[in-house]
């Protein structure tokens, strides 16, 4: 069973499931998701008139909320993920009995696009510390505009000491997640915003249950009811890399052009299995060497063999679909085994069995309550 609870400016007032068909959500790693679904506005009109509510304020951006819950029995429920109503729906009137609307929902990580950080400013201090006070700088800003956000910020992991300098404008969604890549001297790490808007920086979000979860194909009417397996294109093999970095730009002192700094990187491995293929691109905003090597090696990194990893379509009704401090038995960020046997393994753009880690989470929900899953995959590192 799910629920669609709906709040508008912080106040819960009910469940749409019942009246909704098409619900579709999705979450990913360090990116921005949507929550969906269709109403029709007659039902739609009945629901707010047993609560006592304007349907007019349903159609109000960033007030309007929900939060998607699974529950699978009187005991046992979890909620999945919250968003905020990030666009007037459109809708139309026509010749059917019921004109229908649809309503998209964007994950909490998405309002943080629509503020920005304003120069000048400097930072030298642990990451998460810095992106928390940045996070409570805008939603103060908001409530001094009198427009409060729904969100806050977690107890993050420590993260490594960045310094840096703000010189243009910059979103807060940008500033929080253009580090992520592990380029730029942080170390890797994840974003993560909860259903109830709360966003923690985490070392690395997730549960390593590989010891406990197999996702077989084919699967031979397995535990896990595994439908597909499937893998994009895969053009992405780097052989060679030449990067220009910012260097010095300008000397502070006399105002000349400065120097600037240039890395290289070769992935042998690829050479020899696929051939010589080279990019040349610049870094603008990368003044240091040991960072812009980084970056380079980041480049051809992997790109010996077909690595492009699969998305696996399962029935989602075989699991408790949030977090595990819920409760929860599956969830963004977990580490799970994938294993293809038989004829399809020779196949396949990679090795198997191997370990990888859930990077994104797609689910369709019909109105008897069955969930169809979707898992995007990345290599765990």
């Amino acid at each position: 069973m799910w629920q669609i609870n709906y709040s508008y400016d912080g106040v819960e007032l009910g469940d749409l499931f019942s009246i909704s068909s098409g619900l579709t959500w999705g979450k990913e790693r360090n990116s921005v998701r949507s929550i969906s679904f269709s109403v029709s506005l007659r039902k739609l009109y009945e629901w707010c008139q047993t609560q006592d509510f304007d349907i007019t304020r349903m159609f109000t951006p960033i007030k309007s909320t929900v939060k998607i819950v699974q529950q699978t029995s009187p005991t046992v429920s979890g909620t999945v993920v919250g968003g905020w109503l990030s666009q007037t729906p459109a809708f139309s009137f026509g010749n059917s009995a019921d004109a229908s609307v649809l309503f998209t929902f964007s994950t909490y990580l998405g309002l943080t696009a629509g503020a920005y950080i304003k120069p000048p400013y400097s930072y030298n201090d642990n990451f998460n510390d810095v992106a928390q006070y940045q996070i409570e700088r805008i939603v103060e800003r908001t409530i001094i505009a009198g427009a409060a956000w729904p969100i806050s910020p977690g107890t993050s992991d420590v993260l490594a000491v960045v310094s840096d300098v703000l010189e243009a404008p910059k979103s807060l969604k940008d500033f929080l997640l253009e580090r992520t890549d592990n380029t730029t001297g942080t170390g890797s790490f994840d974003v993560y915003d909860d259903p109830n808007g709360v966003i923690t920086l985490y070392e690395k979000y997730g549960v390593d249950i590989s010891s406990e979860v197999t996702f077989s194909y084919p699967d031979m009417g397995g535990k896990y009811d595994v439908k597909t397996i499937s893998f994009p294109e895969w053009s992405n093999f780097v052989s060679d890399v030449f990067l220009t970095g910012a260097g010095n730009g300008y000397a502070t002192t006399s105002g000349a052009q400065g120097s600037a700094i240039f890395s290289t990187a070769t992935n042998s491995d690829t050479l020899a299995n696929t051939g010589y293929w080279e990019i040349a691109t610049s870094e603008s905003d990368i003044s240091v060497q040991a960072v812009l090597d980084d970056k380079a090696t980041s480049y051809v990194k992997n790109t010996d063999m077909a690595f492009v990893t699969p998305t696996i379509t399962l029935d989602g009704d075989r699991f408790l679909l949030y977090d595990h401090d819920q409760g929860g038995d599956l969830w963004l960020g977990d580490s799970v085994f994938v294993d293809a046997t038989g004829w399809t393994d020779p196949l396949l753009p990679l090795v198997t069995p191997i370990k990888l880690r859930i990077n994104s989470i797609d689910a369709t929900i019909n109105q008897l309550g069955h969930c169809d899953l979707s898992l995007g995959m990345v290599i765990d590192e």
